[in-house]
């Protein structure tokens, strides 16, 4: 999917572990996870940083054409980008320390689907992607961490968004496996992008080369004790699958029968 494919030696960090003080030698191991998280960050917050410079450069009589609607449309979704980032270097920081997950709440996966759409329907837009959120009504209510699954949603969806050349196809779908021994959460995220290799997809598992999306998921996911899978076929697309356990509420809500695609 469209991650960012950063790649850093770490033979010598064995060496150097030596030189660093007692305390930062237990957090040494975290420093190359942090270290590509940085680098695949500043690398993304080029593009909306130069939107916003860009746009703040404007005179009141420039001749581009575009108008202070469009303006201040492209502020919004450049903001809302580097919110994304700031939010997920927040959660890397949460994890990295050991903190447990928020208490699991109830959680509706069809509000769940249409956040998803909300946040990234601009940026599906703008790359004359077709993006599509499904999630059956006969779902039932679920409850886990709905901030974490919302995380790992949106980094998938983006990176998906992110590979596929316009006028390709970006498919969401959430739905819940009772049939396991343990109710699961399935999040499936599909696309018609540029494909993965087989040797990138193991450097993305390894952790040998990860953007920022990718390692953020993938925390998210060992934070939920669930499981991440990746197929996919260069110049084809890419599917990966996370499922999570859950657990349901005894009294489940009444939800009308049949199912959607939100769009």
């Amino acid at each position: 999917m469209g991650i960012t494919a950063l790649t850093i030696s770490i033979a010598v960090m064995p060496l150097a572990q030596p030189c660093l003080p007692p305390a930062l030698v237990g957090a040494s191991r975290w420093l190359l996870p942090f270290c590509l998280l940085m680098l695949a960050m500043a690398h993304d917050l080029r593009s909306p940083l130069t939107t916003i410079v860009g746009i703040a450069e404007l005179s009141e009589d420039d001749a581009t054409g575009i108008s202070w609607t469009r303006q201040r449309a492209m502020l919004k979704r450049a903001g809302r980008y580097i919110m994304d980032l700031l939010e997920d270097l927040t959660l890397f920081e949460r994890l990295r320390s050991s903190a447990p997950p928020a208490q699991g709440h109830d959680t509706v996966l069809a509000d769940l689907a249409e956040e998803l759409r909300v946040l990234l329907a601009d940026r599906a837009a703008d790359k004359a992607v077709q993006f599509r959120v499904s999630v059956p009504h006969s779902a039932p209510v679920v409850i886990t961490d709905r901030h974490y699954v919302l995380r790992i949603l949106v980094n998938l969806a983006s990176n998906a968004i992110t590979a596929t050349p316009s006028g390709g196809d970006v498919v969401v779908d959430l739905s819940v496996n009772t049939q396991s021994s343990e109710p699961e959460l399935e999040l499936t995220v599909t696309d018609t992008g540029k494909g993965l290799s087989d040797d990138e997809i193991q450097a993305l598992q390894s952790g040998a080369s990860a953007g920022y999306g990718f390692t953020v998921v993938s925390d998210l996911v060992s934070a939920l004790t669930g499981d991440l899978a990746i197929k996919s076929t260069p110049g084809v697309g890419t599917c990966v699958q996370v499922t999570i356990p859950i657990t349901l509420p005894i009294k489940q809500a009444v939800l009308p029968v049949g199912a959607t695609a939100l769009t």
